[in-house]
């Protein structure tokens, strides 16, 4: 149990004290800090193997708010396991990649936070096994992704793709927060485990479209499917090591996750193939292409993992056992073939100044380890054989050519899996022979050469992985049906070999590479493809005319209610509980008051009440400061007096104290502030604040009219005086109230009052001089 935890929660820890470490240590070795916790989760993960693996997945569940019905739980299965081996395992390799990648001016410690961070959030994502904690984690990688996104937030660019990506990604997870909420209500839980039980349930529900289609909206625009693949490439305006780990490997990998982790609860219906599977299609095809028209190496990538990704979703949507284990061991490679590239690219570009690849040339002469490295990661994603990514894809292929026996439509899928895959093919090519091959280019902005040690560790590791992994894909077995089994809940026990027979996979893999080699030939058909975009109207366009024009109607509605006065902030907010509480009355008939029982009063009570009447008057119209002030308490005092008469002794203390204090600072701070100036206000003004007043007040006395007549229950006295001892252990019941039974509003009035104090203490500290106005 406390393995889970270390795994979550260390990257947090860790992420909270490089501020302070930094200064101990030092800003140039507070990588060193970042690789440290890498490495304690990494571990972490490593100590969940046996549980993961094995035929019983770990299930903790710690109590966070029972009364509500909320809990804290992690869910250690296969296919947790192998996100969770992923991110922290590549997270290690990031944190020593980034530790030789930052530059002086860069500020090491904010980077380094911001990764940890986002590491963190990213393991809580996928070991969840509650949806609500899900969603928790899910917003927090949101956060921190915008963070990383714009690290260098000095560009425009990385601003741009910071605000594109969280503007996005937040909707996608507003949807998804609506179907889970959906879900959670119809099922009774959101535990994972309980709602795959209750499959059967919630796919005969009435709901169930809706439910699927919101949580989809969400998994798709975090895993950047079409149409919200726009801000996947715009987010590449990041560091190359942020670029590699959450645009490669983890972030826009959650999405994918997210829906092999609810595949057991809605695949098997007609709707999960035709959303899930047709979606990933159209994505793997026009981020192929986008990609194949792209000069950037990073947007090349970028649209590359797009493309990926929509492959993984497809196989995803065929709802069967072969596409959940061809997904499973497409994420394992793609995350050790496209980390590999990203980082690789991050060398091109810290050692030649540029990623514009028509200015890049015959690199392998001065750059021979990065062109190693480069040969392996293009062709591992071209799907060449001997390299990972040719098995992975090559059992994409099969179980996309199985989809053709279920329905005569679903040709489609096999067809343009075959199309996607040699525009695959062909800008893989593009990446390794455009700039490592050809005469070397003499107009690049910096020498090049091979990075140090340092930079080239984690690429070289990764590259290890993907040859080792392509030659002996048995190594993998363990993970890839471990994984498997989690998402389809059945066993699985498969063989993972290179040579399969003459299988229509192969022959599918056999026409890729054909056709590939034959289109990267025809120089004048690329350039046809580079020239021609497919639609004048863009997501992207529709973007950047949407993103402005919804900005400036913004502006304007702040506008309108946004004024500055705190006289028209009362008006709105009076106007609206009036229009609200009115419109619930008079819907459900409760104007109906018993006056005789509020006849009976003592005389001192009306007097009192005269006074309590009087004294607030006079706080409005008193045009002394002073005298408003002694007003003002008289108002407390009254107060004091009423909780005295409703014996409530320790609130008339409480009160009558808060009134002494109020009043003494009230009168230490009149000398400093300036006299008073009667403003001379129009007899409309002052007769629409007239009605507004007698609105608010007659309304108000209307619906405690209607609430005191309509008291058919027991006082919740009786309960607060019968249970405080036995629940909360207290005989004063005031404070068992506050304390305990209140305990969500007490602690909100602290936090109010904290972040108040934070801010006076800041406007303090800050010491900003009043400007005056010339003659004021």
């Amino acid at each position: 149990m406390f393995a889970v935890l270390w795994v979550v929660f260390i990257p947090f820890i860790f992420a909270l004290l490089t501020p302070l470490v930094q200064k101990i240590v030092g800003e140039e070795r507070i990588g060193i800090w970042g690789i440290i916790s890498a490495l304690l989760s990494f571990g972490g993960v490593l100590s969940l193997a046996g549980s993961a693996l094995g035929d019983e997945p770990l299930y903790v569940v710690y109590e966070w708010a029972p009364t509500f019905g909320l809990s804290v739980g992690f869910y250690v299965d296969g296919l947790s396991w192998l996100f969770a081996f992923l991110i922290s395992g590549i997270g290690v390799l990031i944190n020593v990649y980034s530790y030789w990648y930052l530059h002086k001016p860069d500020p090491f410690g904010r980077f380094f936070a911001y990764l940890l961070f986002f590491m963190g959030s990213m393991l809580g994502l996928v070991l969840s096994s509650n949806l609500i904690i899900l969603i928790i984690f899910w917003e927090l990688t949101t956060i921190s992704s915008f963070l990383l996104i714009g690290f260098w937030h000095h560009t425009e660019r990385a601003r741009y793709g910071a605000v594109k990506s969280i503007l996005i990604t937040a909707v996608g997870g507003l949807a998804m927060i609506g179907g889970i909420v959906i879900l959670t209500v119809i099922a009774g839980t959101s535990e994972i485990p309980e709602l795959i039980a209750k499959a059967g349930f919630i796919q005969e529900h009435s709901l169930f479209f809706p439910i699927l289609l919101l949580i989809l909206i969400g998994a798709f625009s975090k895993s950047a499917q079409s149409p919200f693949h726009v801000w996947l490439p715009d987010a590449m305006e990041a560091p190359t090591p942020v670029s590699a780990f959450l645009h490669s490997s983890t972030m826009v990998k959650a999405g994918v996750f997210l829906i092999a982790r609810i595949h057991p609860i809605f695949s098997g219906r007609e709707e999960w193939i035709l959303m899930v599977a047709s979606v990933g299609l159209i994505t793997m095809v026009l981020g192929a292409y986008y990609a194949l028209r792209k000069v950037d190496l990073k947007a090349i990538l970028a649209y590359s993992t797009v493309s990926q990704l929509g492959l993984m979703i497809m196989a995803l949507g065929f709802a069967d056992v072969l596409g959940a284990k061809a997904t499973a061991f497409h994420i394992l490679n793609h995350a050790a073939f496209k980390g590999m590239l990203f980082l690789v690219v991050g060398i091109i570009d810290h050692e030649t100044g540029t990623r514009d690849i028509s200015k890049l040339r015959g690199l392998r002469f001065t750059m021979p380890k990065t062109a190693v490295l480069a040969f392996i990661g293009a062709f591992a994603s071209a799907g060449i054989p001997l390299f990972n990514g040719f098995l992975s894809k090559e059992l994409i292929f099969e179980a996309a050519y199985k989809q053709i026996g279920v329905a005569s439509w679903m040709t489609v899928f096999p067809v343009f899996a075959v199309v996607g895959s040699i525009l695959t093919f062909t800008y893989s090519m593009k990446i390794f022979f455009r700039v490592f091959y050809g005469e070397e280019s003499k107009e690049l902005p910096k020498h090049p050469h091979d990075p140090p040690f340092g930079m080239l560790f984690s690429p070289g590791l990764l590259a290890a992985v993907t040859v080792i992994v392509g030659i002996l894909p048995f190594v993998a077995e363990r993970f890839v049906n471990a994984a498997t089994a989690a998402i389809t809940q059945q066993p699985a026990d498969f063989y993972l070999t290179i040579w399969h027979g003459l299988t229509p996979a192969l022959w599918m893999s056999v026409v890729t590479v054909a056709v590939g080699i034959a289109l990267y030939s025809r120089k004048s058909l690329l350039e046809i493809l580079h020239s021609k975009p497919p639609f004048g109207l863009t997501v992207n366009a529709m973007y950047d005319w949407w993103y402005p024009n919804i900005m400036v109607g913004a502006e304007k509605l702040i506008g309108l209610f946004q004024s500055q006065k705190i006289r028209f902030y009362f008006m709105y907010i009076l106007g609206m509980v009036v229009v609200l509480c009115g419109w619930v009355l008079m819907r459900d008939g409760h104007f109906r008051f018993i006056p005789h029982d509020l006849l009976h009063a003592e005389t001192y009570e009306y007097l009192g009440a005269v006074a309590f009447i009087l004294a607030t008057i006079g706080v409005a119209l008193f045009r002394s400061r002073l005298a408003k002030v002694i007003s003002l308490g008289v108002v407390g005092y009254m107060l004091c007096a009423t909780f005295i008469l409703l014996r409530a002794p320790d609130l008339a203390l409480t009160q009558l104290l808060v009134d002494i204090v109020t009043v003494i600072l009230f009168v230490l701070v009149i000398y400093f502030l300036p006299q008073l100036r009667e403003k001379k206000e129009s007899v409309s003004v002052k007769l629409r604040d007239l009605i507004v007043a007698g609105i608010t007040g007659g309304f108000v006395t209307i619906f405690v009219l209607a609430v005191y007549a309509h008291r058919h229950s027991t006082s919740v006295a009786e309960y607060f005086l019968e249970n405080s001892y036995g629940l909360a252990g207290g005989t004063n019941v005031v404070n068992v109230i506050l304390v305990d039974f209140r305990t969500f509003d007490t602690l909100g009035e602290i936090i109010v009052l904290a972040i108040a104090g934070l801010g006076v203490y800041a406007l303090v500290r800050l010491g900003i001089p009043h400007k005056r106005k010339e003659g004021g």
